[in-house]
């Protein structure tokens, strides 16, 4: 994780129905971040914005509460989630104080092998 660089695009593997998490996102000298999450599964998979502050980088106290926060295609941004149709594309934008950011998904049942969920972050900085 490095101090306003996004984390290179990723693609997280979906194994089962267990949590994952994407890389943490370091937005201190961010003013604005945007996300686009892809469910490369065959299932449903539940995607969560999760948004920390500066002094919780390991996301001990996650913000799922949607605050600096809007989405394309998130029905309820409280809590900042959708749930994403197999082989379909959301995006998020998280402005604000927040100082990092990640992605939670969580497939709705075991996805068939090889499944991902690819997440690639873009940044404006302060200032710009």
């Amino acid at each position: 994780m490095t101090r306003g660089i996004p984390p290179i695009p990723e693609r997280i593997p979906v194994p089962g129905i267990d949590l994952v998490y994407s890389t943490i996102a370091d937005l201190r000298t961010v003013g604005e971040a945007i996300v686009r999450i892809t469910n490369s599964t065959d299932k449903s998979v539940t995607v969560t914005v999760q948004t920390a502050l500066a002094d919780d980088p390991t996301f001990k106290y996650p913000n799922e509460s949607g605050d600096g926060f809007a989405g394309t295609g998130f029905v309820n941004p409280t809590p900042a989630q959708v749930t994403l149709a197999p082989n379909t594309s959301t995006f998020a934008r998280v402005s604000g104080a927040w100082a990092y950011a990640r992605i939670k998904g969580v497939a709705d049942a075991t996805p068939g092998e090889g499944g991902t969920l690819d997440v690639a972050w873009g940044v404006k900085h302060r200032g710009d």
